[in-house]
């Protein structure tokens, strides 16, 4: 595991943009020292690079990033353009890796490496965010840029995210710039599960040997009237991850939602419960990171009349999200120092969901199969009929219980009200309660209120 992973990551996409101009309208320069301190006071841990980009025109803003980043104390991942080259089909002003001659890659394979000596030595530099959503098809040239990457920084994080959730044939094995091409890997065709459709995409990019799975699933949206739904990807996705992490030995981050209402989405401004919530879940699977979109509002979306749809807004003013952030991050200080050393062993549900729907209700609502109504989809491969240390657990509303190695977080799975939880354990133990505060407690039994979405995490004895 890359040494980045000896903490608990709390990443950013997309980072604090260099100036633009839109429409008449000039937007200032955001990659100064302040935001960068703002950035570790909210408690963020690490930078993605996103509009300032080695080897274009807006690199000199890229090595400013990384001399502020270790002023404030943060780690850097680096955005170069030479990504572009081995991920393209043909379609992105560069010619198809595959076509590529065997000198033509070691002679790219050169480059890369003397484009990596460049900045390599920054000590905020902690790897490269090589690319975002690639097809399965840019798997072979991905894979080769790991290994010379490896070879000349071989400690350093090789970050790439992967597609997200429902998406068409095409986007799993192109991405997204497809040029209308049909898809011709049938195992992305509409007749298979979606589950199984990811999973196929998964196992490709295992073969790629790589550092981290990343990926990102934005739960909280509107169907039509209903607008405190959850969509069901959230748990599938986390499931599913866990259970690649566990089996390959690799670490998983998932991204978390920073606002909404975002290129007029459905996605929606997340409540301080939802930040929480997401947050809290992550946790629960295991993840050994977490991640946020959007940060920092975009170059790319200056058309938006919505400015203020994540943390940072266009003009570099805080929103009401960074807020809520910094909220739950101070929790989860506590929390990811404690889950980051402990193994997941699953999960058990206790109580029923407090957010289904009727039939009758759903009936007209488009997609209403992906509101999640409280069973966890596959859960049967990780789901736990019993913990050992708990003779008898009760909730008010369910709550999920992950038992790892060193105790067991317990998450309000609700994003709207409070959870009352019994828990009578098997005998009168010395346990630590761990939150915002830590408490001692000495008892066989523990009743704990939880506010929407939150969580506590029970140590064992010693632990």
């Amino acid at each position: 595991m890359k040494k980045i992973f000896d903490k608990f990551i709390v990443a950013m996409f997309c980072s604090p943009q260099p100036p633009a101009e839109k429409n008449g309208r000039k937007f200032p320069n955001k990659i100064t020292l302040e935001q960068y301190l703002r950035a570790k006071e909210l408690g963020f841990t690490t930078v993605y690079g996103h509009n300032e980009i080695v080897n274009t025109d807006t690199e000199k803003y890229a090595f400013e990033a990384l001399e502020l980043a270790e002023k404030a104390g943060l780690d850097y991942l680096v955005k170069d353009s030479i990504a572009e080259e081995y991920i393209s089909l043909g379609n992105r002003g560069y010619r198809p890796f595959s076509l590529l001659s065997e000198r033509e890659k070691r002679k790219l394979d050169e480059r890369f490496a003397q484009s990596l000596a460049r900045y390599s030595d920054y000590p905020a530099f902690a790897g490269i965010t090589f690319f975002d959503e690639p097809g399965s098809d840019s798997f072979e040239g991905i894979a080769r840029a790991k290994k010379v990457f490896d070879r000349v920084c071989g400690d350093k994080l090789f970050y790439v995210n992967l597609m997200p959730y429902y998406i068409t044939p095409e986007q799993y094995q192109y991405g997204y710039v497809t040029d209308a091409r049909k898809f011709t890997d049938e195992n992305y065709a509409y007749s298979r599960p979606n589950y199984q459709r990811y999973v196929h995409y998964l196992d490709k990019y295992i073969r790629t040997e790589p550092d981290v799975l990343s990926y990102d699933v934005y739960p909280y949206v509107n169907y039509g009237s209903l607008t405190d739904t959850i969509h069901e990807g959230l748990y599938d996705m986390l499931g599913l991850f866990f259970e690649y992490s566990r089996r390959y030995s690799l670490p998983f981050m998932p991204y978390c939602q920073a606002g909404g209402e975002w290129e007029g989405g459905s996605a929606r401004k997340v409540t301080d419960a939802e930040m929480r919530h997401q947050i809290n879940i992550s946790l629960l699977f295991g993840a050994r990171g977490i991640q946020f979109f959007p940060y920092c509002f975009p170059n790319d979306w200056l058309d938006s009349p919505n400015d203020r749809c994540g943390a940072i807004d266009c003009d570099g003013r805080p929103t009401d999200t960074a807020a809520s952030i910094k909220k739950a991050l101070g929790v989860l200080k506590n929390l990811g120092s404690v889950l980051i050393k402990s193994t997941l062993k699953g999960i058990m549900s206790v109580g029923e969901f407090d957010g289904k729907y009727s039939a009758e209700m759903l009936k007209n609502v488009e997609w209403s199969q992906t509101i999640f109504q409280g069973n966890i989809p596959h859960g049967e491969r990780y789901m736990l009929k019993s913990i050992s240390d708990i003779e008898r657990a009760e909730a008010s509303s369910q709550v999920l219980i992950g038992e790892f190695d060193s105790g067991f977080l317990l998450v309000n799975n609700s994003i709207k009200r409070e959870a009352s939880v019994h828990l009578k354990l098997r005998q009168t133990t010395c346990v630590t309660l761990i939150s915002d505060k830590k408490l001692q407690v000495a008892a066989d039994e523990l009743n704990i209120t939880l506010d929407g979405g939150d969580a506590v995490f029970i140590a064992r004895p010693n632990q």
